[in-house]
């Protein structure tokens, strides 16, 4: 009775399993004294019966036995019949009272003569099944040096020791079971713990970005309050890829190469874009800081992308769930900013319609209209005009404007002190730059150097004319500046098919008397002035490799002198002459005809608007 209440408290003592096998082992042997006993347990998947504890058998012999002479408990097997397979399918004792007579034995007995400490071998055993609730777990085994090991006495200390066994072990699998089912659910609590601990973080961002938003904080506060979470550097940028908001200080340009232009960057964009959906970018494939890529998305198109990047950059939920809600936020307040945008164009747009059309007529109105929207037209303005060519198999312009175009203006126009009265007029953009003073005039030139390089970037191989005209200093101003810029524009875009495609600047506020005639006269017949009177010149200059058009245009340049054409053009004054001589001859101009050079001036200023700028040496 001592030996069981021993097996119980081990059985309690949640200790391994291995340690209650060596155990019961050891207290079969001491009670049947006996050399040998064996604890084996079926395998989980019910195949074999594996020694899991011993007491007196040799190291070698337990080896062989779960490795090489396995005690089967499915037919097919040359061990199916071992005394221990049939004790636990039949749930039954089976005893082998001489091994070596034994003919069902045969098998087991060449490893059964050395199965003892010392290579001894063992005559006799009992296979004593071990059940519990109905179930058999194994079988209890013990092996004698004489004949027939099954006394009666020995037979119920077997059966006893083997029932409180199986009671041992059920109940440690079971123990074993709830254990890990407790750590399964302790498991599943701390990652419910963790989850909320994401959302209700993720939750509080999301919060304070929408009372940002309510609040009219601005972007800047947005993305700030977002880095500041994260501890990342976070970018938004606009589709061009202009850096619009950076927190908490701009990216190096490194940095932004290795997202825009390395292949994981790529990828990444690529997949935002198709799946509408927050990227990660694992520094293992970018070579540098992880990042985290977004799609802003309204009315399903992508107006903006929030890039967030940094060493602690990674794939985790909390930052994901984080820029999810952060991307939200960005996302109503470009709205907003958007909607606010399209509300100004339109207001803009219908104020500068009434101005080009009838402000000479109705100037009070006018000045009244603007007065409501923050603009001053009792002070000069400069306008500039954007054009963009578009192709036959191109987009139409009002989309290309949409997508480049503004988002360009846009740019342009960020950190300049100054207001612009905007609008679209036949497919161009045209704003209206107060330019009172110096500084005035300094960031109208700001405002087209950007221009110039943000469209040129993002529109390559594009017919691009950016037009100023002005200042405009009366009312009447306005519609004779567009009228010339406008013209301009169409005269730039008439005949390209000799030239290639760029961008080109054009300033018609100097033009004095040929502005008009950029606004009133058709652009074919000025084209047709012009070839008329360079063509036949071009001709001779590409067939004898000579300078009659830079000739003319120094001449006309020098107010028609010819020592300050000789001095310019490197050469005697004779050969100027002679090139004149020339010139008149080829075109049929008397150049000492007051309309014969006015009909040159204009060819010239024509051929600079076009873009040819035929022989033109500047």
């Amino acid at each position: 009775m001592q030996a069981v209440i021993d097996i119980a408290k081990e059985a309690g003592a949640d200790k391994p399993l291995e340690a209650l096998f060596d155990l019961v082992a050891a207290t079969a042997t001491r009670l049947t004294n006996t050399p040998a006993s064996a604890l084996q347990i079926a395998s989980a998947d019910g195949v074999c019966l594996r020694i899991e504890g011993h007491k007196g058998l040799s190291a070698e012999y337990v080896e062989r036995v779960n490795r090489e002479k396995m005690i089967a408990l499915e037919p097919g097997s040359p061990y199916y019949l071992s005394p221990s397979s049939q004790a636990y399918r039949s749930g039954s004792i089976v005893v082998v009272d001489d091994a070596s007579e034994d003919v069902e034995y045969t098998p087991w007995y060449e490893v059964a003569s050395s199965a003892l400490v010392g290579g001894a071998a063992y005559r006799s055993l009992a296979a004593v099944p071990m059940a519990a609730e109905g179930e058999i777990v194994g079988v209890l085994a013990v092996y004698s040096l004489e004949h027939s090991v099954a006394t009666p006495e020995v037979m119920a200390m077997l059966t006893l020791l083997a029932e409180h066994t199986a009671l041992a072990v059920t109940l440690a699998r079971v123990r074993t079971r709830e254990r890990a089912s407790l750590q399964k659910l302790t498991s599943a609590h701390a990652s419910l713990q963790r989850q909320q601990a994401v959302l209700d973080q993720a939750d509080d961002l999301h919060q304070g970005l929408m009372r940002a938003v309510l609040h009219d904080d601005g972007l800047a506060k947005i993305v700030g309050t977002t880095a500041s979470v994260l501890g990342l550097r976070v970018v938004l940028e606009d589709t061009l890829g202009n850096a619009l908001v950076c927190a908490p200080d701009p990216p190096s340009e490194d940095d932004r190469d290795r997202w825009h232009s390395s292949d994981a960057g790529i990828l990444a964009t690529r997949a935002a874009t198709e799946s509408r959906a927050i990227e990660y970018v694992s520094s293992r494939t970018a070579q540098g800081p992880g990042a985290w890529v977004t799609p802003l998305v309204l009315a399903e198109e992508i107006v903006a992308w929030l890039w967030a990047f940094g060493e602690d950059a990674d794939e985790s939920e909390l930052q994901r769930r984080l820029l999810e809600r952060a991307a939200m936020a960005v996302t109503v307040e470009l709205w907003r900013e958007q909607s606010a945008r399209e509300i100004e164009w339109r207001l803009s747009g219908d104020l500068l319609d009434h101005l080009l059309r009838d402000g000479i007529a109705d100037s009070q109105t006018a000045l009244t209209r603007a007065a409501h929207l923050g603009f001053d037209l009792s002070v000069p303005h400069t306008l500039v005009l954007v054009g963009v060519r578009t192709g036959a198999d191109d987009i139409d312009a009002a989309e290309l404007n949409r997508r480049v175009l503004l988002p360009g203006l846009e740019h342009a126009m960020r950190g300049l002190n100054v207001k612009a009265l905007q609008a679209w007029r036949e497919g161009a953009a045209v704003l209206f730059l107060s330019s009172r003073d110096a500084a005035g005039k300094d960031e109208v030139r700001t405002l087209v150097q950007r221009l110039g390089r943000d469209l040129g970037r993002h529109l390559p191989g594009r017919d691009i004319v950016v037009v100023t005209s002005g200042p405009c200093e009366d009312m009447s101003d306005y519609g004779d500046a567009y009228r010339s810029a406008a013209g301009a524009v169409s005269l730039a875009w008439s005949d390209r098919s000799e030239q290639a495609p760029g961008l080109r600047y054009l300033d018609v506020s100097g033009m004095g008397v040929y502005s008009v005639l950029l606004g009133t006269t058709r652009t074919a017949d000025l084209v047709r002035l012009r070839d008329t009177t360079l063509r036949s010149l071009e001709e001779h200059d590409r067939r004898k490799g000579a300078q009659l058009v830079v000739t003319l245009r120094e001449y006309l340049a020098s107010g028609c002198k010819i020592q300050p054409t000789a001095t310019s053009l490197f050469m005697h004054p004779n050969t100027v002459m002679y090139r004149l001589k020339t010139i008149e001859r080829i075109t049929n101009l008397d150049l000492h005809q007051p309309e014969a050079l006015l009909q040159a001036q204009l060819a010239i200023m024509i051929d600079d608007v076009t873009g040819r700028t035929s022989g033109n040496s500047s």
